[in-house]
């Protein structure tokens, strides 16, 4: 918002987008260096999770990279802590970096593009936040925030189930149908 509101849109955006950029690249290395390899040890070690994290990041480089544009999307998504996680999971620097850069545009450019224009009309940065878009903004970022986590659990979902019925199949287990009774008595 400042970048845009002291610059413009033309310096405001590209600056505010590498800044972003920079800091998750500065967390993705302080993610991978503390958590080393641990957490894709112990994501090793879980079928489900493993099923999970393949679903979401371990099938190619534009899979990869539509889901981390996923998650840059909502503006209320936890910047530090996605972070954290993507990194710690083993997601690629180059897919995790353009994936970024991706999801985090569009509402950058909403921000600074505001904040530009409320630059040349209102006489103070306050005014235009307390009057300004704010709960417009808010409220889309909730809904593709839901809509983006929709995605991701649907995603995760269906390999867990999917790694579940490959497993019953490798032990020799058939998977039951829906219509089957339970096979322990209802409590």
């Amino acid at each position: 918002m400042l970048g845009g509101w002291v610059f413009g849109f033309t310096i405001g955006f590209p600056a505010a987008l590498i800044g972003f950029t920079g800091a998750s690249l500065l967390g993705y290395a302080v993610s991978r260096l503390v958590s080393r390899d641990r957490v894709e040890q112990v994501i090793a070690e879980n079928l489900k999770a493993t099923a999970v994290r393949n679903a979401l990041v371990g099938r190619g480089f534009w899979h990869t990279l539509g889901v981390v544009t996923l998650l840059r999307v909502p503006p209320n998504s936890p910047f530090a802590i996605t972070n954290l996680v993507m990194a710690a999971s083993g997601v690629r620097l180059l897919p995790y970096t353009l994936g970024t850069m991706l999801g985090m545009a569009p509402r950058t450019a909403l921000v600074v593009s505001f904040a530009a224009a409320a630059g040349s009309q209102a006489k103070d940065i306050q005014t235009f936040v307390a009057k300004g878009p704010g709960i417009a903004v808010f409220i889309g970022g909730l809904v593709l925030l839901i809509a983006a986590l929709t995605i991701i659990a649907l995603m995760a979902n269906k390999a867990v189930e999917h790694a579940v019925v490959s497993a019953n199949q490798a032990a020799g287990t058939p998977h039951p149908s829906p219509d089957d009774p339970p096979s322990h008595p209802a409590r």
